[in-house]
């Protein structure tokens, strides 16, 4: 995605444009909301329309925000939440923005209690793929929830928090469905999160169902109020 965005504007500019994302994702994973800075030169023309003009039709950008020069995208940003989405009836509509659990009978309610065991300020070290390349493993986590979603049997997990290790959420999700579905108990989930316990079997959940949904600034002392970005 950012070669591509990165392509599009040098293309409009006539010149070599560099964008910094706020984060990085692995490969198939979604975003909603997605924020990346860049300077640009001066234009005069609705640069929106512009762009999505030239970027293919799965990527679109929807705003041009001023903002200082002490705004950084990545470490200005103050939370963000990311869902998982995955349904348990076969649906050829799902099977590019979510994952499908085929022969399961999940408790719905014992998901929920894992989740809501990830509340709070907690170390994920046994929820991480390299959590010895951090020096402290440790999350605030504001937001675990379960939802329904727009199809029959479909499901989504919200987490909100204030940083995330590597294929931390995949394998949250990956363990919170062997928790519903009795591959390990609720104790075993609970040491993992106080003991930094870790689990016999580490393999995250598959990265279709996983999506950026928003990232939380403070555009209050970050964004500049102009009328247009024109100059």
């Amino acid at each position: 995605m950012q070669q591509t965005i990165e392509e599009a504007l040098s293309r409009i500019f006539k010149e070599t444009i560099r964008i910094h994302g706020c984060g990085r994702t692995d490969a198939g994973v979604h975003a909603t909301r997605y924020y990346a800075q860049t300077f640009l030169p001066h234009w005069n023309f609705d640069l929106v329309e512009r762009i999505n003009l030239v970027l293919p039709t799965d990527i679109s950008i929807f705003e041009f925000i001023p903002v200082n020069e002490n705004a950084n995208v990545q470490y200005s940003a103050q939370s963000r939440t990311y869902q998982y989405y995955f349904h348990l009836h076969k649906n050829p509509l799902l099977n590019h923005f979510s994952t499908w659990y085929w022969k399961t009978n999940p408790d719905l309610a014992l998901l929920e209690a894992g989740l809501k065991l990830m509340e709070g300020t907690k170390d994920f070290y046994a929820f991480c793929i390299r959590p010895d390349q951090y020096k402290d493993t440790r999350c605030i986590v504001s937001k675990a929830s379960l939802h329904k979603g727009d199809f029959p049997q479909s499901y989504y997990i919200e987490l909100t928090a204030n940083r995330f290790l590597q294929q931390m959420i995949r394998l949250s999700v990956a363990r919170l469905i062997d928790l519903s579905i009795g591959k390990i108990t609720l104790e075993d989930f609970q040491l993992a999160l106080e003991n930094r316990k870790p689990f016999v079997h580490h393999l995250p959940a598959p990265p279709q169902g996983l999506r950026l949904a928003e990232v939380l600034y403070d555009w209050k002392n970050l964004r500049i109020i102009e009328d247009r970005i024109s100059e």
